[in-house]
């Protein structure tokens, strides 16, 4: 039985982290599901990556094609009905290696705790840049979610101008809950996020390798890593070298 459907949408050079993003998250959530929807697949070389993860997880993710239309790629995850239905959702970012498992117990021990309808944070004002935004990283019960609200009035009256996803998400979520609590700092990224808009390692907004040296060592050499890689992407290979790289150049 599938308790929690991991769900993502994804297009461009995004597309060669499907593969990645399905084993990371299925090898620690065994008890998951994956989904992810994509724009197309024609031009990215994954079908032998999916045939390798079939054998491993039969039924255990879907990958399907979706209309990004006119809206910023970011938002589709948000305003796209999963396929298949599970007593929980989190929607993610496709470019996060997770390295974590017990997600699923993780996020509602946590909404216990808070007494909270969601998992997620608001972020900081200072980072708001004028507008209240959730996070893009959220937890929530399929049916405090969906069926998604009317959101016309959202993009026709579109002021935002940058990170208009998480402005969008936040705008989303109180039309179903209008007191959405600003306090709970708790939102974790459960492994390393290999942003392409971020800088691998530096002082600010990086990758987060600091704290998953193990779990990246156990994965990274784990049967099921060693079959997948051989058939990724170039792309992908680069960003796992770049990993490496980081863990045999610093002893943390």
């Amino acid at each position: 039985m599938n308790k929690l459907n991991i769900f993502t949408c994804c297009n461009n050079e995004y597309r060669n982290f499907i593969p990645i993003f399905i084993l990371s998250n299925l090898y620690h959530n065994k008890d998951s599901f994956v989904e992810i929807c994509t724009d197309s697949l024609s031009d990215i070389d994954i079908k032998n990556s999916l045939h390798y993860l079939y054998s491993l997880y039969p039924n255990k993710f879907l990958v399907h094609k979706v209309s990004f239309g006119e809206i910023i790629p970011n938002t589709v995850r948000f305003i796209t009905t999963p396929k298949l239905k599970t007593d929980y959702v989190y929607i993610s970012d496709i470019d996060i290696i997770t390295l974590e498992g017990g997600i699923c117990e993780l996020h509602l021990e946590h909404m216990k705790n808070e007494n909270i309808p969601y998992s997620n944070i608001v972020r900081p004002y200072k980072d708001n840049q004028g507008y209240k935004r959730l996070t893009g990283l959220h937890f929530t019960p399929y049916d405090n979610y969906y069926p998604i609200p009317n959101y016309n009035d959202l993009i026709s009256g579109n002021t935002y101008t940058r990170n208009f996803d998480e402005a969008f998400l936040y705008e989303l979520v109180k039309k179903r809950f209008n007191n959405i609590n600003e306090k709970t700092q708790w939102r974790p990224v459960h492994g390393i996020h290999v942003s392409p808009n971020r800088q691998p390692s530096t002082d600010g907004a990086d990758w987060q390798m600091n704290k998953w040296e193990r779990e990246w060592g156990e994965f990274r050499n784990s049967k099921e890593f060693l079959g997948l890689e051989p058939l990724l992407t170039n792309y992908i290979k680069e960003k796992i070298l770049i990993i490496d790289r980081f863990y045999e150049d610093n002893n943390l």
